[in-house]
This record gives C-alpha cells, structure tokens and sequence, in this order.
C-alpha cells in the first residue's frame, strides 16, 4: 500500500511540475507562424508543392532575427518527375517589428557563389492599425439573441 501511495505522489509531483513548464516563447513561435506561411504561400504559388519543411536554424525556442527553413521534396512511390533540387533553402529575416523578408538561400554547396535573391517582403501595419482590422477577437462576451 505505502508503494502505491508513494507512485501515486510522484505521480501528482510530475503532473503538477510539467503545469509549470513555460509554453515557449510567443514572439518565436508569431516569427515562426508568419515565415512559415510567406514560404509556405510562395511554394504554393510556384507550383511546389511537394516541398516539405524539414529543418529551422536556430530552433523555436529563442527569438532571432534571421531564421533558416530548409525545405526537402517528398519522395512517393508514384512514378513522376522529381525536382532538381532536393532542398530548398530559404532565410527569412525580421528587419523590424513588422517587417520580414524571405530570401532564396543558395544551397551549402554553392559557397557563396550564388547571392541570396528576395522573394517576398512583407510590412506589417502598425499594432494599432491591426487591431482595427481584425474582425474576430477571442474571449468576447457572448451575445444573447
């Protein structure tokens, strides 16, 4: 009895105990979720579809103002043509608090032969601005009909 009673406090210690883990850093993850859908949108758009993330440098847990996302085809066992690259590598920098800019990166074997060459810049309005725009708020109150 007096096992089961000190499993089942070692139990409540680690549930209590990973409550209090932090959920990572908002300001990477909003970095995170706006690189990925400019990247993401820009393979879409280019007809790349087959294009899966695959790594980010640095990892998500530390703000950084430049991020590598190293994109790597899919193979499949469906007969098709494969693309020439098998990664695609992109940089995607925050130049500001509203701007961010995505870069082609050459791959690692080029050595710096090949530039980086921009794809796609965006200019987040100012906070204020946003806060007009959005039309969906969480945690409204609720409506009564």
């Amino acid at each position: 009895m007096r096992t089961i009673a000190t499993a089942l406090s070692l139990f409540s210690c680690a549930i209590a105990l990973s409550a209090c883990q932090p959920q990572g850093n908002t300001v990477a993850q909003q970095q995170h979720f706006i690189c990925s859908a400019l990247i993401e949108g820009f393979l879409k758009t280019q007809n790349l579809t087959q294009y899966q993330l695959w790594h980010i440098q640095p990892a998500l847990q530390h703000v950084a103002s430049q991020r590598l996302y190293v994109y790597q085809a899919q193979t499949s066992y469906q007969p098709r043509l494969m693309p020439s690259q098998k990664k695609l590598r992109f940089n995607c920098e925050q130049n500001s608090a509203q701007q961010f800019q995505i870069k082609l990166a050459p791959s690692a074997e080029a050595n710096g032969a090949v530039p980086e060459e921009t794809l796609l810049s965006l200019q987040l309005p100012q906070p204020e601005r946003m806060k007009q725009l959005t039309v969906y708020t969480l945690g409204s109150p609720e409506r009564k009909f």
